[in-house]
């Protein structure tokens, strides 16, 4: 089953059993502000308003999806920044106000650093 969802925020690609999510807005030959493809809906948001898929854009988006290239690395790094900005607010509470970061969060967000690959 191949999906692709966007929502403003994240694009989240299914494929092979896998899924990849970036913050990186596809680019096809239509305009979309929310784009939902899977088994069930086949759908984008422009403009406030709600629009069915036509079958060619079906056709590219699955073209797209076909081209994404499922990287364990690259989406094991943009898991540890995602928990690391989730949990920024612990961070800064503790500046702030002086009440501590759990242990367990500490020890999390140490290895969400450890595991980040720069290149």
């Amino acid at each position: 089953m191949k999906a692709l969802i966007y929502n403003q925020v994240e694009c989240i690609v299914r494929k092979d059993g896998e899924t990849l999510t970036s913050r990186i807005k596809p680019d096809f030959s239509f305009e979309y502000e929310i784009l939902l493809l899977s088994d069930r809906d086949k759908s984008y948001q422009k403009d406030g308003s709600d629009y069915d898929l036509t079958d060619e854009q079906v056709e590219e988006i699955e073209a797209y999806i076909d081209t994404v290239q499922l990287n364990p690395a690259d989406q094991l790094n943009y898991d540890s920044v995602a928990y690391l900005v989730q949990t920024d607010w612990y961070v800064i509470r503790q500046q702030e106000t002086g009440v501590p970061v759990p242990e367990e969060i500490l020890a999390k967000r140490a290895a969400a650093r450890e595991s980040i690959v720069r290149s």
